[in-house]
């Protein structure tokens, strides 16, 4: 199923019209042409579709990947922790999965969670505090849409 027909379906199963779905997003001919995959539509179009439709993003995911988490979500998972030895073992899984992908959305998650055992078991498990901070604040550091929030 492509995005198009899914969202057909989500807004059928709601009873919505196209127009009723569209109206103050975009045309009912874009909406309809998207649905049947003729043209494809914005970020910020999807996700006012799914804001009407009651629908996170993380919600439509889950449905398009056929009710599977991705590979990220469920590693993200292993910052929940119930003791040290599960943390220990969870870190170390979050860095294995770094050093196998070399996706830096498993490093930042490892530090996560290495900075979270730091503050909950009183050590971090795999490498130096500092080591981690620092790495953070250099990633920080080039990202120019970063700011005091």
């Amino acid at each position: 199923m492509n995005d198009g027909e899914l969202f057909r379906k989500l807004r059928q199963e709601r009873g919505l019209t196209q127009a009723q779905l569209a109206r103050g997003i975009t045309s009912r001919t874009a909406l309809s042409s998207f649905e049947l995959r003729q043209t494809e539509i914005s970020l910020p179009h999807a996700i006012k579709y799914l804001n009407r439709l009651n629908i996170t993003l993380e919600e439509y995911e889950f449905i398009y990947r056929q009710k599977s988490t991705s590979k990220k979500h469920t590693f993200s998972q292993y910052l929940e922790n119930k003791d040290t030895t599960e943390a220990e073992k969870n870190s170390r899984l979050l860095l294995q999965q770094f050093q196998k992908t070399g996706d830096n959305y498993f490093f930042y998650l490892y530090a996560q969670s290495e900075l979270l055992n730091q503050v909950q078991y009183g050590q971090v498990f795999t490498t130096s505090y500092d080591l981690l901070v620092n790495e953070i604040k250099a990633y920080l550091d080039h990202v120019e849409t970063w700011g005091p929030f």
